[in-house]
């Protein structure tokens, strides 16, 4: 009977961590949205391999190439949000939001919903990890 107690436990236990999320295939497309007020700051599209286009708040965009290798990492970036929900207390009502979207061939896709106004939680380690992956996707961008 402990044995079969310490398994539940263990299954519980596990279901915790992964949200209870089943296995999903890597994403073939991530794309980052930034808004204030209803209106698109910026907006990041990126596929896996493929080409890449940033659209900022004037309308203005600019494509981008990105290896594989650099899809990785911006997925390693957010990894340990997917099949998570972001849950915070919201504070702050003025203040720049936006959503994280995984895409995923014959799969609905994954969002990972944030905002400025949040501080409790995981708000600082997600706003640690947009501020890496823009650093990398303006990198990329930018890289001539």
């Amino acid at each position: 009977m402990r044995r079969v107690l310490l398994g539940l436990a263990a299954l519980v236990a596990a279901c915790a961590v992964t949200g209870g999320a089943q296995a999903q295939s890597a994403p073939e497309r991530i794309t980052l949205t930034s808004l204030y007020w209803g209106n698109v700051t910026q907006n990041w599209v990126v596929p896996r391999g493929g080409e890449g286009v940033w659209t900022g708040r004037d309308g203005a965009t600019k494509s981008f190439p990105v290896p594989e290798a650099d899809f990785d990492r911006l997925r390693d970036i957010f990894r340990a949000y997917e099949g998570r929900p972001f849950e915070c207390q919201r504070t702050i009502t003025d203040g720049p939001y936006g959503r994280v979207i995984w895409s995923r061939p014959d799969q609905r896709d994954e969002q990972l919903n944030w905002d400025a106004g949040c501080v409790t939680g995981d708000a600082d380690d997600v706003f640690r990890r947009l501020d890496e992956a823009e650093s990398l996707l303006k990198a990329l961008r930018d890289r001539g």
